[in-house]
This record gives structure tokens, sequence and C-alpha cells, in this order.
């Protein structure tokens, strides 16, 4: 837009300027002789005289003229009958003959004449297209980082445009100042006048911005910089008048909010901010929302409080939890803040009553989850500390006691236990606590030191070793606190003598049945027999001695099911059937024997039933469905045909179900047809076989009736229907 208005501001300057109106401003041009620019006149063949009389008034017209002086062109009456009376008489004393010598320089000069005037004409409308171009085409914008202070108003005007466009207060107050004092008169006014109240609405939200910044004085400033010319200027006075005003009223109103909120007067105090946001100043006006958050954040702080201690009387570490949760979560300086920071040291000691609770019960975790909710800062935190390293000794302690844990292990989780107690000062509520089951740790450590050497002797795997270690082991006395690992570690260690003592029978056993024979593996079975019954190799040796027994059988019937699968593959299944069923039930072999066995049968079953289902299939491509029905049924169950089979006859009893469903729907639609058509003479047309539900039965020729196939066959009912 701005750009449009230089080129049009251009244009209008360009029309005040016109350079054809710059020879009114001099003398006119004297006036030549009418001779001069009359057309020449023509000759009679033969005659030299004027061919009529309006050339011969004209030439002593200009004859006349020429005689008079420069500038004086008025023609007397006299003169302007006497010619004409003169041209009259062709043959007057004042004719003058057209081959004279004096109208011969008066000719050459018309022809000058009329080409001066026709350069002067083509001067001016050349200028003049000139001058049409240069005024319908655009100029380029001007460069407004290189302003020069000299530059025309309309360039200032659209670089001021263009710096605005960015918002900034600088630029606004800049280009304010560029048009402010630019009179009525002033070509650019109009543009500049619509700019200048876009800036001045530009430099009110800038004000209102300041306002809602709670600066009024800054907001003031920046409005009186609309100058009175703005179209704008009565709307900021008011504005400025407006803010002022409300400004006072505001800050009275918001004290008397701040005093019921105090109170806890929340309708008042909310009747008060109704009251702020009835002002127009926009600063007050912001400060409503966050007044009535004030109120809302006093009035939360309240219920928190409360929500807090509706929880908190259930007395669980959860609900105490969340009621201490609940608390930091209340505005810092409210006057709920105050009691809130009492009931979180009163809430802190019930936690440490239930975590106390726990740890009483042995519920290590448990105690430690609870007094770590404590939160910080309170007085207690330091008990609920003192409390957290208790059950951690504890729970040390516990981990120690773990069945099969390595003796260094237990011994080093002790002494962790007893470290973590030493952290328990003197003088604090726990301190008798600690103490008491430190004294009982430390006879428990030193059970476990005298385990430990024990262990040590034990991994020699000698037999005096070994009964050296289970003396070390009975100085744990009854009534210790290791007592109980003691005694399991002494029948560990008595067991470990048994197997040093048994194990040269069942490595010779084994060393028998390397060989592999009937008579090695019995003399194996012997040898690992003498081990008796209690002793700790005992499980050993009978699982040798049932690994030895099943190679025994295997290598009696091995023959047998080797003969077996001869004769199957010599193509005698009966036979072979027959020799592998010789392997008895509980033999090593058996199992594989009868699987031999069931695949051997379903072989032959497959040959004596493939023929039946065979001519079933071919009964069936012919369309006697349910001669092939009856004839797939006679494969009975267990057979290895007999699924192939029954899947066969349940697809031709569903093929046969649809035919049967097509004829009862043709039936009926012959029957509806019958029914609509007009009554004829029964004489004409014999009458139709009615259609029935039924189709007509089929001889069977085999003289088999068809069986209703309900997954297995069934006896015979009536004939099945034609197919």
């Amino acid at each position: 837009m701005a750009r449009r208005q230089f080129y049009r501001f251009r244009i209008h300057a360009g029309n005040q300027f016109r350079p054809w109106q710059l020879g009114r401003q001099s003398n006119p041009p004297p006036k030549t002789e009418l001779a001069e620019i009359l057309a020449e006149p023509t000759e009679e063949p033969g005659n030299g005289t004027v061919s009529n009389n309006a050339e011969r008034e004209a030439i002593a017209q200009s004859a006349t003229f020429a005689d008079r002086p420069n500038g004086t062109q008025k023609v007397t009456k006299d003169e302007a009958v006497q010619p004409a009376a003169n041209l009259a008489d062709p043959q007057g004393p004042e004719a003058i003959p057209t081959d004279s010598p004096l109208l011969e320089p008066r000719r050459k000069r018309g022809w000058s004449w009329s080409l001066v005037w026709l350069s002067v004409v083509l001067v001016c409308g050349g200028t003049g297209a000139m001058a049409l171009v240069w005024l319908t085409m655009l100029p380029p914008p001007p460069n407004c980082q290189q302003i020069s202070p000299l530059a025309a108003d309309a360039e200032r005007l659209y670089c001021a445009q263009q710096a605005a466009q960015s918002g900034e207060l600088k630029q606004l107050i800049a280009s304010v100042e560029l048009v402010k004092h630019w009179s009525t008169e002033h070509p650019l006014y109009s543009s500049a006048q619509s700019s200048l109240a876009e800036w001045s609405r530009g430099l009110l939200a800038i004000a209102n911005q300041k306002i809602g910044q709670n600066q009024l004085e800054a907001a003031v400033e920046i409005a009186q910089k609309i100058p009175p010319s703005s179209p704008l200027y009565q709307d900021a006075q008011a504005e400025i008048s407006a803010w002022q005003q409300d400004w006072n009223q505001g800050e009275k109103i918001y004290g008397q909010a701040q005093a019921a909120i105090k109170a806890q007067k929340w309708q008042e105090a909310w009747k008060q901010s109704q009251a702020l946001a009835g002002l127009t100043n926009e600063h007050w006006r912001q400060r409503v929302t966050a007044l009535r958050q004030q109120i809302a954040v006093e009035r939360l702080a309240w219920q928190q409080l409360q929500r807090a201690e509706n929880l908190a009387q259930a007395n669980t570490p959860e609900d105490l939890s969340a009621a201490i949760a609940l608390l930091p979560k209340i505005t810092p300086k409210t006057h709920a803040k105050t009691i809130a920071e009492t009931k979180k040291v009163t809430w802190s000691k019930d936690l440490l009553k239930l975590a106390a609770a726990q740890l009483k019960q042995q519920q290590w975790e448990s105690a430690i989850a609870i007094a770590e909710k404590v939160p910080p800062g309170v007085s207690v935190l330091a008990e609920a500390q003192d409390l957290i390293r208790l059950s951690r000794a504890y729970q040390a302690a516990a981990l120690g006691k773990v069945p099969g844990k390595p003796l260094h292990e237990q011994l080093w989780s002790l002494v962790t236990a007893l470290e973590v107690l030493r952290q328990i000062e003197p003088g604090r509520p726990l301190y008798k606590t600690a103490q008491a089951q430190r004294e009982r740790w430390e006879m428990q450590r030193q059970d476990l030191v005298n385990l430990q050497f024990a262990h040590t002797l034990a991994n020699l795997g000698q037999v005096p070793a070994l009964r050296l270690a289970i003396d070390q082991a009975k100085l744990v006395v009854p009534g210790r606190p290791q007592r109980l690992q003691a005694q399991t570690w002494i029948a560990h260690w008595q067991k470990e003598i048994q197997r040093v003592e048994d194990r040269p029978y069942l490595a010779q056993a084994q060393q028998l049945a390397k060989v592999g024979t009937v008579s090695s593996l019995r003399q194996a079975i012997a040898a690992a027999s003498q081990i008796a019954q209690g002793r700790a190799l005992r499980i050993d040796a009978q699982t040798a001695i049932a690994t030895w027994k099943r190679q025994i059988q295997v290598v009696e019937d091995q023959p047998f099911l080797d003969q077996a699968r001869t004769l199957a593959n010599q193509g005698n299944l009966g036979k072979a059937i027959e020799v592998a069923g010789q392997i008895r039930s509980g033999r090593a072999l058996y199992q594989e024997a009868q699987d031999a066995i069931y695949d051997w049968a379903a072989q032959i079953q497959i040959a004596e039933d493939r023929p039946i289902l065979n001519e079933a299939y071919g009964l069936a491509s012919q369309g006697n469905l349910s001669q092939a029905i009856n004839v797939a049924a006679q494969i009975s169950y267990g057979r290895a045909l007999y699924g192939e089979a029954q899947g066969a006859i349940a697809n031709w009893s569903a093929e046969r179900d649809a035919i049967l469903a097509a004829r009862e729907a043709e039936a009926r639609q012959a029957a509806q047809d019958q029914q609509a058509a007009p009554a004829e003479t029964p004489a004409e047309t014999p009458a139709e076989a009615p259609a029935t539900d039924d189709p007509e039965p089929e001889a069977d020729p085999s003289g088999a009736a068809e069986p209703t196939y309900s997954g297995e066959p069934e006896p015979p009912t009536d004939s099945a229907p034609s197919e």
C-alpha cells in the first residue's frame, strides 16, 4: 500500500508540471502576413491574372497588413471594403498580375511555415507521449536503509510505513514524529492520516501492555506520544484519564480484598474481585485473575489441609504418607501452611510407631519402607534414620541365615550388620535395643568362626580331616545361635565319609559294566548291590543298577525286534507282528516293539480297506451318493482308513442334502405356479403328479438299505432317494 501511495504521489506531482504550459508565460508570437499562410493561387492557361475575386481580395488584404507596423492587426471598415472594390475590376489600376515577382517569395515562405508548424506538432506529441510513459511507469522503491534527509516526503513516508510494521515502540514513535505536523494541504495527508491512525493504535496497544505489567507511568508516557493530529488523539487522552482514575480506585479495592482474604471471608473477597473487574483499567482487570487465584489458593490450602487430616485419620502408612505428601502442595505464605507444619511432625511420629511395629514382627523391608516415608526437615527425622539402620542390620543378619549360603558370606553378612549397629550413637532412643542385639550377634560371629575353621578342614576331603571337622563343629553347644547350622554340617560331613568309603564299590561296578556283555552287566549289578541302604551312595548305586538291567533287556530282546522288522520288509506283516509281540510289557524295548506293531497293523488295514473306499469313490463319481455312503460305512471305527472314510461320508451326505433341498424347492415353486394359473378344462391337459417333500426312492441294486450317518455306522433304514 505504501508503495502504491508513493507512486500515486509521483503521478499527482507530475500532473502539476506541464511543459507545454511554459509558453503561456511569454508573449505570443508575432502574426505573419495573411498571404504567407494562404495556398498558392491557381493560374489559368494563357491568362496571368488571378482566377477569382476572393484571391485578389486576400492578396490585397495581405498587402495592407504588410504595410502596417508589427502587432497592428486591426482592419478598418474602409480597408476591408476597398480591396473588394479594387478586386471587382480586374482591369483596375491596382490589379496585380499573377506572374508578378511580388508573389514568388510569399509562396516559398508559406511552405516553410507549414513545415515549422508540423515540426512543432511532432515535438509536442512526442513530448506528451514520453511524459505519459514516465507518469505511468512505476519507479523503483527507495532504499530505506540509506534514506537521505533530503528525500521526498513520499519516500520518507514509505520508509516510515515499512519500519512501523515491526511493531516496535521506537519505530512507531519515529513514524508518528514524521507525519504529525503535516497539514491538510500536504499531497500525502490522506495516506499519512491512515498510517498515523494505525501507528496510534499500535502505541495504545503497547501502553495497555504496560498497564498490564503494572507500569502506569510508562503507559501514560507512551500514550502521550500520540499527537493531536492523530485520529485517535481523543481516544488516547480518554484512555490516560481512565487509567489514572481506575488506578487509584483499583488500589483501594485491592487492599480491601486482601483484608478479606486474611480474615478468611471468601465471599467478601470475591465481591471485591468483582468490583475490581468492573474497572476499565486493564492492569486491575488483569489483577482480577490473580486475585481470584489467590482466593482460590487460600481456600484450596484449607481444603487440602482438611483432606490431609481426613486421610491421616485412617492411621495407615499409605494414608499418613499421602497426607504428608499433600502438605507441601499447600501454597507457602498461607495461614493453612503454619498449621500444616505442625501436622507434619505429628504424622511423622505416627509413621515411626508403625515402622517400629513392623520391626518387631521381623518385617524388615516393610519397616524400612515406612520409616523412609518420614519427610525431611522434621524433628523426628534422626530417629527415623536410626530405625532404618536397625532394620537394615536385621536384614543383613537374616541374609546370612539363608540355607546353603557359604559360611564366609554368612560371616560377612553378620559383620555388616554389626557395623550398621555401630552407627547408632549413644543417647538415641534406639541405642539400648541396638546394643542388646549387638551382643547376641557377637556370639553368633564366634560360632561362625568355629564353623568356618571346621569347613576348611572338611574341604581336604580325607576321612581323618572330616572327622576333625565334625569335632570342631561340635564345639557349638546347644543354646548357641549357630547350633542348628553346626548340626547340619556335621550330618553332611558324615555323609561325605560314607561316600569316601563306598565310592570304590561303585567304581568297580562301573568298570565291569563298560564291557557291555550280559555276564559283565550282572557282575556290575552284584558289585553295586554291596552298598547298603541308608548309605550316601545308595541312590547312585540303585540308579546304576536300573540302567544296567535295562541294557541286559535290550541285549536279550533286540534279536526279536530285528527279526520282526526283517519279516515286515519281506511283506509278511502278520508274522512280524507275532514275533514282535514276544517282547513282554515292562521290558526296555517294549514300547519300540509296540510302535512297530501298530505301524504294521495299519498297513494291513489299509490294504484291506482301500478297495472298499475306492469302490465308494467310484459310486460317488457316478452320482450314487447313497450307495457310496453305504459302502464307505463298512470301514469300522479304529481302522486306519476310518478317518478318511468318515470325511468322505460327510461330504457326500452334505451333497445329497443339497440335492434334496433343491428338489423340494422346485416342487414348491411348481405347486405355487399351478395354484396361480387360471382354471382350465381337465380334458385339455393331463393332470400332473402332485409334488411331495420326499423324492422318489431309488432301488438299491445291492439290496442294502441306506444307513443314517451320525459319525459311526448304524442299522439301515428305508431305501435312499434317487440321485
